[in-house]
């Protein structure tokens, strides 16, 4: 059982954190021990960056790491420690600010992670000088209490308005200088590595790694400049510091907030270790700190503001695209009668470029049995077959996601998709391979990835018929501006839906009324049953291997279903007569072309039916009947049935003759090919045969 414990994902997913984290942290305790300006203060406390950077990420339930991190790095490195009693007590309180403020970021703020715009930024500077504020008191209160104790302590309490001000600014420096460096660079790592382990794939590189490694050559080039050219001889040296605005100016200028912190991580360590080895005074440090400080925050707001501006203009790019892919997804919906046809093109309108969604849904509502349906799915830009999904029953009101839409009437936007689905009643989830399971994923199974999602209503005169619906990884992804286009794709979308739908009705009662058609001629000539049906089947075959369209092969299966219906007007004492015919019986035989044509005209069907039964006795070269066509003047539809229905009647038996077999068929088609019949169709008749792809001695269509 423990061992099971361990091997499931949760445990492996918060040991990969933890793990993560005290290494880091041990690591940036180091650093700012190798910079301590006296017994007590530090220049800088990297690893409280790192700690509300873990916070903001993965949630507050990891701040017991952080008691870990503390007790390990006071007890071993720190000199002067204080009562272990004292430290323990520290310990655990020493992560209630931090959960505070994460939580404040994260939840009632809803700074993104990582940050984006100047709002989050600008948020995320005041909790880092909050928080640092608050340490600065945690630390004032530590040396009144410890003072008796610690021979550090009575030397700070002596001057402890000059420490507690390095501790804060020292504070502030770590916070504002690792916290935005780990959500940007360190958190989209480590999240990649972590679903990499639960889909058994290989994690992709962080976004903007390249801009930030050009980024770093062109600061060591400057700074190496910068320290060449000016040095920094002791106090006199930290006017030059100042200098380092320049380049970080023009990185934040051509990289945008990613730069940014890099280039401030580079400068601030290289203003460190210069001072550090240059004989910079101590008296000095106060106001290094306030050069680091004012470089963060300084760069920060400019990465911000960069960032805003080119995702603006991003913006404003993406919406003269979305309003031309509008346009022509409207364009290309008219004529369209094929369901699929429809969901793949809205997919393509609302994805490709214009509207983040790694999931995309579209679902059909039955009023009769008030079931939701999954009609089309994508996740991941994978296409998931739904044939296998259960349908949804419509929840009462106030409750799940399709159904509130499909009882409002209205779109709904989740820009907390976890939440919502904590009201769902009915929930599915799908693993890699397809199979279906009712309820939230299972423990130790891949957590739901969606954090915000957007549900439009199928209306057609109206009345809902379905639902669509985009899922995105990020949270508050969509824009109101956003959603107005989907809503938008989702009107014209819903309508074309409906005609498809329709369409599809009709179309199956019109071949109903085909067969029915098909079956009262084969009634009255029972040594030819079945010869419409496999003269159909062989003839939607070769249109395939000639790669028509499917509604052009539906109109030639419509056709060889119906191609001798004029024989319903020729005796069937002729029609089974055992012996050869006479000229006057064969004459009236070949009126039935003509006269299935007079039956069939008054039919409205979306193919030229009539005109295809009317010429598939016609040949190339003249000489069929009725009218004796020649090569194109013949349609490509009754080119088809003229080679399907030769091969099927020479291999099938007959009153007057028996069957002559497959070979002796394709023979003949073989001989008049380029002459009487077309080639293509001949060449791809054969080519079945020969192949095995198609036979007729299935009971059942093989198109």
């Amino acid at each position: 059982m423990i061992k099971d414990l361990l091997s499931s994902r949760p445990i492996k997913r918060a040991a990969l954190i933890v793990g993560c984290y005290l290494a880091l942290y041990v690591l940036l305790d180091l650093a700012s021990l190798l910079f301590r300006t006296d017994s007590v203060a530090s220049i800088w406390y990297l690893s409280d960056g790192l700690s509300l950077a873990l916070l903001v990420v993965f949630g507050v339930r990891y701040a017991p790491a952080m008691v870990i991190s503390a007790l390990i790095t006071n007890f071993i490195f720190f000199p002067n420690p204080a009562p272990p009693a004292l430290m323990v007590v520290w310990a655990i309180i020493f992560p209630l600010p931090f959960a505070a403020i994460a939580t404040l970021l994260r939840h009632k703020l809803r700074v993104e992670v990582p940050p984006r715009h100047v709002r989050d930024v600008t948020w995320l500077i005041l909790g880092c000088l909050a928080l640092s504020l608050t340490l600065a008191g945690v630390f004032v209160l530590t040396v009144l209490f410890s003072r008796g104790a610690m021979p550090s302590a009575q030397a700070a309490f002596a001057e402890w308005p000059a420490v507690a001000f390095r501790w804060w600014i020292g504070e502030a420096i770590g916070l504002v200088l690792v916290t935005p460096l780990v959500l940007l660079t360190v958190a989209p790592w480590l999240k990649a590595r972590l679903a990499s382990l639960q889909r058994r794939t290989r994690p992709r590189a962080p976004a903007g790694i390249r801009s930030i490694a050009e980024a770093s050559a062109q600061l060591v080039s400057i700074a190496l400049v910068v320290t060449g050219v000016f040095g920094t001889g002791g106090a006199s040296g930290l006017p030059f510091f100042y200098l380092c605005f320049l380049p970080l100016v023009w990185i934040t200028l051509r990289h945008g907030l990613r730069g940014a912190t890099l280039a401030i991580a580079l400068i601030d360590t290289g203003a460190i270790l210069m001072a550090r080895f240059s004989g910079f005074p101590l008296s000095h440090i106060a106001d290094l700190q306030v050069f680091m400080l004012t470089l963060g925050l300084t760069g920060l707001i400019l990465g911000a503001v960069v960032d805003e501006r080119r995702e603006s203009e991003t913006q404003s790019r993406r919406r003269a695209g979305q309003l031309a892919a509008a346009g022509e997804f409207s364009l290309a919906l008219i004529g369209t009668l094929e369901l699929d046809q429809i969901y793949e093109r809205l997919y393509l309108a609302a994805t490709s470029d214009l509207l983040d969604a790694e999931g995309f849904i579209v679902s059909s509502y039955d009023p009769e049995d008030k079931l939701i349906r999954a009609e089309f799915l994508i996740s991941e830009g994978t296409r998931i077959d739904t044939q296998g999904f259960p349908p949804i029953p419509l929840e009462e009101e106030g409750h799940g996601t399709q159904s509130r839409v499909i009882r409002t009437g209205e779109p709904l936007y989740l820009p907390d998709f976890r939440e919502a689905m904590r009201q769902t009643r009915s929930q599915y989830t799908f693993d890699e391979k397809g199979s279906i399971a009712e309820g939230p994923p299972p423990p130790g199974a891949e957590e739901i990835s969606t954090n915000s999602a957007f549900l439009v209503p199928l209306k057609v005169a109206g009345k809902t018929i379905g639902v669509l619906q985009l899922q995105s990884n990020q949270r508050d992804a969509y824009t109101e501006e956003a959603r107005n286009l989907l809503s938008g794709l989702a009107n014209a979308a819903a309508v074309a839906i409906q005609n498809a739908r329709l369409y599809g009705r009709i179309e199956k009662a019109l071949e109903t009324t085909i067969r029915t058609l098909g079956l009262t001629t084969e009634m009255r000539d029972p040594y030819t049953a079945g010869h419409q049906r496999r003269v159909a089947d062989l003839a939607c075959a070769v249109a395939k291997e000639v790669h028509l369209e499917e509604a052009s092969i539906r109109g030639i299966r419509a056709a060889g279903l119906v191609h001798d219906i004029g024989k319903l007007s020729v005796p069937a004492e002729i029609l089974s007569k055992p012996s050869a015919l006479s000229p006057i019986e064969f004459s009236l035989v070949r009126q039935h072309a003509q006269t299935g044509c007079d039956i069939l005209k008054g039919i409205v069907f979306p193919w030229p039916v009539a005109e295809m039964v009317l010429q598939h006795h016609e040949r190339l070269d003249g000489s069929g009947y009725p009218r004796g066509l020649k090569g194109d003047e013949i349609v490509l539809g009754a080119r088809i049935l003229a080679v399907a229905d030769t091969v099927e009647a020479m291999a099938s038996h007959r009153p007057y003759r028996p069957a002559l077999g497959i070979d002796a068929a394709l023979a003949e088609i073989r001989a008049g090919s380029g002459t009487r019949y077309d080639q293509q169709i001949v060449d791809a008749c054969v080519t079945l045969f020969e192949s095995g792809e198609f036979s007729f001695s299935a009971e059942t269509s093989t198109a």
